[in-house]
């Protein structure tokens, strides 16, 4: 029986190009939904709800790609459903209008079966996480709704972060302390993440850009948590909460870096598979500073 990696919708109004995407995607038994068009694209996500990645071309008639991501993203079981947009043009208010209405990875026609799927399976990876999350979540703010009373004292807790387990398990207890859990965990565990392996274990952007795409990341990570050298080094989450607002500020024992150019979304990384943790983090946080050399950080959310 066919066993497919993954659903994948793709919307282009050009059936010749459509047909090339689909072909590349099936070759790698992804299951394929298509569409012409942005409006056809909402009419069958109305019935499939099951969608990991949607593949979107930006110039189409009827619903372009931007009003199709503006109406995708008022809906909440598709909030964080990766999308990929493809598109001729590769200019920065271009790739800057589709990060603003919600696109995390972009890819320029012309495009290689390699690219696509790479792209692909690394968004395929962040909707499975995400889905992870959503449903651990769906538990704790069931069980928050009877903790309410209580959550509502927490004044200061502080956590300690180890390994990538530690910052998934932490991450879900702090979202626990925010009147908004489902938008704050993955934020948490991005930032929990980012502290343990660029802090902590000095894994480069370009260092972790590799490891994803042959899967040595996470056996990278045991490994440096091994020597010697940071055995030690551990990650602090402390939470604070005043009359205006909750504070999440998290403290890795690494050296620091220069956390500008994560803050924003740039063209530079919208081909990568990894880069998009501290903003995708911003934008569930009213405000997140970094201080220091650049090894603290501290995210507000006000009441």
């Amino acid at each position: 029986m066919f066993m497919s990696l993954g659903r994948i919708l793709t919307v282009d109004d050009q059936i010749e190009d459509l047909e090339i995407i689909n072909h590349m995607l099936e070759r790698e038994d992804f299951e394929i939904i298509s569409a012409k068009n942005g409006k056809e694209a909402l009419d069958i996500l109305g019935h499939q709800k099951n969608i990991d990645v949607i593949v979107l071309d930006k110039m189409m008639p009827v619903m372009d790609g931007i009003s199709f991501l503006r109406r995708l993203r008022e809906r909440d079981e598709f909030m964080f459903t990766p999308v990929i947009m493809q598109s001729a043009a590769d200019d920065e208010m271009d790739v800057m209008q589709g990060i603003d209405a919600g696109v995390y990875w972009y890819i320029t026609k012309p495009f290689s079966a390699d690219v696509l799927c790479t792209l692909v399976r690394s968004a395929m990876r962040v909707q499975k996480k995400h889905n992870k999350m959503r449903q651990i979540t769906d538990f704790y703010v069931q069980r928050r709704k009877v903790m309410k009373s209580g959550m509502e004292k927490l004044k200061n807790c502080v956590f300690e972060v180890q390994t990538l387990q530690d910052a998934k398990d932490v991450s879900t207890a702090v979202s626990c302390s925010f009147p908004n859990p489902k938008e704050i965990i993955g934020a948490a565990q991005e930032l929990l993440v980012n502290a343990v392996e660029h802090g902590n274990l000095g894994i480069s952007f370009d260092e972790k850009s590799r490891m994803v795409m042959d899967g040595t990341w996470e056996d990278e990570i045991e490994y440096r948590q091994s020597l010697a050298e940071n055995a030690r080094k551990k990650v602090t989450a402390t939470i604070n909460r005043s009359e205006k607002f909750i504070t999440l500020t998290i403290k890795d024992d690494g050296k620091g870096f220069d956390p500008e150019p994560y803050l924003l979304m740039d063209k530079t990384r919208m081909h990568k598979a990894n880069g998009r943790g501290i903003y995708l983090a911003s934008l569930a946080f009213d405000k997140v500073e970094f201080v220091g050399s650049g090894n603290e950080v501290v995210c507000y959310k006000y009441f």
